[in-house]
């Protein structure tokens, strides 16, 4: 999968990036839509959704750099960049390129957002806290542009400094001073307080797919000065700092905006955000659910390079709802948008190629990116055929992985695995290892053999060989998902299961779920928050949105939990690893329906 820029727009693709906690919005919804989340530049990259090494966190952090790039050349469409001197530490003089502002950069986002709220839940989990994050800061961020040899640099963002106590159970965080919100109101500690407060609110309604987490780790937060704040935790947890640096459940909003003194309301005393107002580089000038967003530049933003020069460099940031992928294609090829971010509509690496040869190489280039998808298939175990542990074997041998995953990533990537090795190498278990796992083999011998093996245990299961399998197949995406799909029902026929494949409307589909229908769902596997085990937090735990507490997923939920928690509270890295890895070893077991 690539995403598609013009070359004539990358130079003001490049400037959004650095003003932004993620180059383009993405939303990442509980909908299983199928999403590649790259950047804008081959030099910047964001916490969220990145190919990332993983970055050990100094025990105080210090404001030595402030949020952004730390240098970087930016042109403009419009004029030159002015040209200014510098020196080296050997003395020699180099020239250095200040930025050029102004300009407009048109982008897309894949879908209609329902809510101003970065933090309520409305229709998909992350969505909300993803279309909204240009307008928004975090206490931590991360450095940018993105350097893969460092991996994930935490930096400052509305902290100027954090330490944690001797326990690792108590956070302190010193903020910055010199914030307004976008409506001009000051920044302090109680908008901190109060944003956290109300996550941790369970009546509330969070956003399940990140932002809920606080509350499997935060017990409360405290004021300790005007710009001073204190988060208590149940235990240490190494996922703290990630979690509230991630542009999908780190947004810090105004306390005015989410309290209330009506104790008529039911939700008393917080309520819905009903306008868009951070402290972030972006200003909200229009939003429609189906039409899109724009956005201006915030002038009174806080936020520098390291030349000292504000953020942002651009006026403008058109994001308009383009859903359908054939619009997508006129439009980036005519030049009405700019960036294809992947987002919503994923392009095949033959499809970028093709395209690009049309337009031109001079005008349109692609950023290659591992995706790593993931499918989930829904089993519940408590009805039959799964019911039969024979039959969940014979499913999990069934399923030709790779050839599904040929599809999208073209032969990148390794299917199966929840830890992404490529970003955190030290957390995974070797690919020898690996290819013991059933179906985990591509070798054609070894594909061969799990076939046998799974009509073997079809037939000794089920009379005549046939699995009494006749549930309707829920498919909630058209297109690339579909083709992947089809593969997974062809192996699965080929063993002895008898199903058709549907495509159903979203809210039916993921209904069905719910109530222990056998689905097929997608999801991407992209880090919502910078950590080895973010997919599996988000999509397998009990308290996840995968599963959302639904007991007939599978036997043993608990014993994945507590891995997970011990994982989360190892601080020591070494123990952590090996936490992962039996995740890992555990997602693989053959009996694991």
């Amino acid at each position: 999968m690539r995403t598609l820029r013009r070359r004539g727009a990358v130079l003001a693709a490049g400037a959004l990036a650095l003003v932004m906690a993620l180059a383009v919005a993405c939303g990442g919804g509980d909908d299983g839509d199928a999403m590649t989340q790259t950047t804008a530049t081959t030099t910047q990259q964001t916490a969220a959704a990145t190919t990332q090494t993983t970055t050990t966190q100094p025990a105080t952090t210090t404001a030595a750099q402030p949020t952004g790039a730390t240098s970087i050349t930016v042109a403009r469409p419009t004029g030159g960049a002015t040209q200014t001197t510098g020196t080296t530490t050997e003395g020699t003089m180099m020239m250095k390129k200040a930025p050029v502002y102004g300009g407009t950069i048109n982008s897309f986002v894949f879908g209609g957002t329902l809510t101003f709220d970065p933090h309520h839940f409305d229709f998909r989990g992350a969505a909300a806290g993803c279309a909204h994050q240009h307008a928004y800061d975090r206490l931590v961020d991360y450095q940018r542009p993105f350097d893969p040899a460092q991996g994930a640099v935490t930096i400052p963002g509305l902290a100027e400094s954090w330490e944690p106590n001797a326990a690792g159970d108590v956070w302190t965080f010193n903020l910055r001073q010199d914030v307004q919100f976008h409506d001009g109101s000051a920044f302090t500690a109680d908008d901190v307080v109060a944003t956290f407060e109300r996550v941790l609110e369970t009546e509330w309604p969070v956003s399940t797919r990140v932002v809920v987490r606080a509350r499997d780790m935060i017990e409360n937060i405290t004021k300790v000065d005007d710009y001073t704040v204190q988060f208590h935790l149940d235990a240490p947890n190494r996922t703290i700092i990630p979690f509230l640096g991630s542009p999908y459940a780190g947004h810090i909003l105004n306390a005015d905006d989410i309290t209330t003194n009506d104790r008529n309301l039911e939700t008393y005393p917080w309520k819905k955000m009903e306008q868009s107002n951070g402290t972030g580089p972006w200003i909200l000038v229009d939003f429609d659910t189906e039409a899109g967003q724009k956005w201006e530049k915030n002038p009174n933003y806080w936020g520098t390079d390291s030349e000292g020069n504000s953020y942002p460099y651009l006026d403008v940031y058109n994001h308009p709802a383009v859903r359908d992928d054939t619009t997508r294609y006129a439009l980036i090829q005519s030049g009405g948008i700019d960036l294809w971010p992947g987002c919503g509509g994923t392009i095949k690496k033959a499809e970028a190629d093709a395209m690009i040869q049309r337009v031109g190489a001079d005008k349109l280039g692609a950023i290659d990116s591992s995706r790593g998808i993931f499918t989930h298939y829904f089993v519940n175990w408590e009805i039959p055929p799964f019911d039969n542990p024979k039959a969940v074997e014979a499913l999990r041998l069934a399923i030709p992985v790779y050839d599904m995953y040929n599809i999208p990533d073209q032969g990148r990537g390794l299917p199966g695995r929840t830890v992404q090795c490529d970003w955190f190498p030290e957390f995974c278990i070797s690919q020898d290892e690996f290819e013991t796992f059933p179906s985990r083999n591509p070798d054609p011998a070894q594909r061969a053999a799990d076939l046998t093996r799974a009509k073997q245990l079809v037939c000794d299961a089920f009379p005549d060989c046939n699995a009494p399998f006749q549930y309707e197949l829920g498919l909630g995406e058209s297109g690339m998902g579909f083709e992947m799909w089809t593969i997974a029902v062809q192996g699965m026929r080929d063993v002895g299961f008898n199903l058709e494949a549907q495509l159903k409307e979203y809210g039916v589909y993921m209904g069905e779920i719910r109530e222990g229908r056998w689905h097929m769902t997608r999801e991407n596997l992209f880090q919502s928050v910078n950590d080895p085990l973010d997919p599996y937090a988000i999509s397998l735990l009990s308290v996840g949105t995968g599963l959302g507490g639904r007991p007939w997923y599978y036997p043993g939920q608990e014993r994945m939990d507590e891995v997970f928690f011990r994982y989360a509270r190892a601080i020591d890295d070494a123990a952590a690893q090996e936490e992962a890895k039996a995740i890992e070893r555990i997602l693989n077991e053959a009996q694991l329906p």
